[in-house]
């Protein structure tokens, strides 16, 4: 079985060392998060799709990180996009990221909403499907 916090925390590190989302303005699941009075923030999830063995060497998994991009409504719309298109451009179509036990491939990018949900924030969702083997 694949150890997805180590796949994870690549990605971590990547969008952390960007700059684009400010240090304490990312909510990850099952960790309190508190949005209030910020200008902006971020939510990371990682839904799996699949995870099988591929070959006699190892194990393979499919999925897709998900970062949504808020902004409240009416003061920073078009914020919300520009965080989320830079976000999506810090990982390239067919790009391997490497870490210890894992070869990670981009299979995609893309934007997997935009709009709202309630009265209080604009979201943009940017969608990193991903393909990793064990190495």
């Amino acid at each position: 079985m694949i150890d997805i916090s180590e796949i994870r925390q690549a990605f971590k590190q990547r969008l952390g060392e960007s700059g684009i989302i400010p240090a304490g303005s990312t909510e990850y699941e099952n960790r309190d998060f508190e949005p209030t009075g910020k200008a902006f923030w971020v939510r990371e999830n990682y839904t799996p799709a699949f995870e099988n063995r591929v070959t006699s060497q190892g194990d393979n998994l499919g999925g897709v990180f998900s970062y949504t991009v808020f902004t409240p409504i009416g003061t920073a719309d078009t914020l919300a996009v520009s965080k989320g298109v830079a976000i999506g451009n810090l990982w390239q179509t067919s790009e391997v990221i490497e870490t210890a036990n894992y070869k990670t491939s981009i299979v995609s990018t893309s934007c997997g909403f935009q709009g709202t949900f309630d009265d209080v924030w604009y979201q943009y969702k940017v969608d990193i499907q991903i393909r990793a083997f064990e190495k």
